[in-house]
């Protein structure tokens, strides 16, 4: 585990705080979490899970499911901007859920809002 600091600019205290936290906040993760993160010399990969029992939202309508149906075996991967100059590579195997209204869709990613054959995330969009 890797901790970023120092937080405070006039503070002599120090704030460690682990980069898979930061990267969680930082991406607004609520039902996912970061499980691991390396630093290659191309870029920091950074693999995220579902966290616990959380409940995934449709991809489609972003309700709320109870029932994820199953894991995709492929796992995806996205280019998100730059820490430090460092490109960021994320990885996810999707779960698809049960949605009341929708049937079986792949479950809404929330820093994943791409235009179709994009591979780019965008920062700040909810």
């Amino acid at each position: 585990m890797t901790a970023v600091g120092p937080m405070g600019q006039n503070s002599k205290e120090y704030h460690e705080v682990l980069i898979e936290t930061f990267l969680r906040k930082d991406m607004r993760l609520k039902a996912h979490t970061v499980t691991h993160v390396e630093q290659t010399e191309e870029a920091m990969v950074v693999s995220i899970d579902q966290l616990g029992k959380r409940l995934l939202r449709c991809g489609v309508c972003r309700q709320r499911c109870q029932k994820v149906h199953d894991v995709m075996k492929k796992e995806r991967e996205w280019r998100d901007l730059s820490m430090r100059g460092v490109p960021l590579l994320l990885r996810y195997h999707p779960r698809r859920v049960s949605c009341p209204r929708c049937g079986v869709r792949v479950d809404d990613f929330p820093c994943i809002c791409l235009p179709r054959r994009k591979r780019m995330t965008t920062p700040g969009v909810d």
